[in-house]
């Protein structure tokens, strides 16, 4: 599966670095976290990325933007498949870069926040923390089931208030149902369309710290 590093400026190898996974959006590819990561931080963050498994060239789609592209499977099966891909990733990651073993983040956008989200309840102890820019609640009937291991686990919901596929109303909806499976919700909007901004990415870079200032 294709993947992207992304090493903070200065490095250091006796630091251990929090490790945002980016997920793309639709039509997006894993060189996105290329963008992506100087604007989250270009100092506090290793990145790492995949590339849908799915290309946009062998699917039928009227939106220019997405052709060319990758996107993301929704099936059971597919996400259990790449949360094992993900799992060995990191694993084969930290064997040559410092990564904080509690400060491993799933983020994404679009299509890609919602894989992020579901990956993040389907396995809650293994990540710390989720971020959905523009996405959707996941559809399956089993995302809070393990509301036991979700309990003051960290989520952050980011949307434009202009977005007419990921709505803020949508997102106020769904931080009320992770709230109320006990989790620490953030819910933010800015001005914006169906899109990533500085302001959004900027947000991750502070959502993160505030949680590692507050565990110290």
């Amino acid at each position: 599966r294709p993947t992207c590093l992304y090493i903070p400026e200065h490095y250091e190898a006796n630091y251990a670095y929090p490790l945002v996974v980016w997920l793309h959006g639709g039509g997006g590819n894993e060189r996105d976290l290329l963008t992506a990561m100087p604007m989250i931080s270009q100092r506090n963050y290793l990145g790492l990325s995949f590339r849908g498994p799915l290309s946009f060239r062998d699917t039928a789609t009227t939106d220019s933007r997405r052709r060319g592209g990758y996107h993301w499977p929704s099936s059971d099966d597919d996400l259990s498949e790449f949360e094992t891909s993900l799992r060995e990733a990191v694993c084969n990651l930290r064997r040559e870069y410092h990564v904080h073993s509690e400060r491993v983040f799933l983020a994404g956008f679009d299509e890609g926040a919602t894989v992020a989200l579901d990956l993040f309840l389907r396995q809650p102890q293994r990540y710390g923390g989720a971020v959905c820019l523009g996405g959707t609640f996941p559809k399956s009937r089993h995302a809070l089931a393990r509301f036991r291991d979700l309990r003051s686990k960290r989520v952050l919901i980011s949307s434009g208030s202009n977005d007419s596929i990921s709505t803020p109303a949508d997102n106020v909806q769904a931080g009320r149902l992770l709230h109320s499976a006990g989790m620490s919700v953030s819910t933010r909007i800015v001005e914006a369309g169906h899109e990533v901004t500085r302001t959004m990415l900027r947000q991750i870079d502070h959502w993160i710290m505030d949680g590692v200032c507050a565990a110290t």
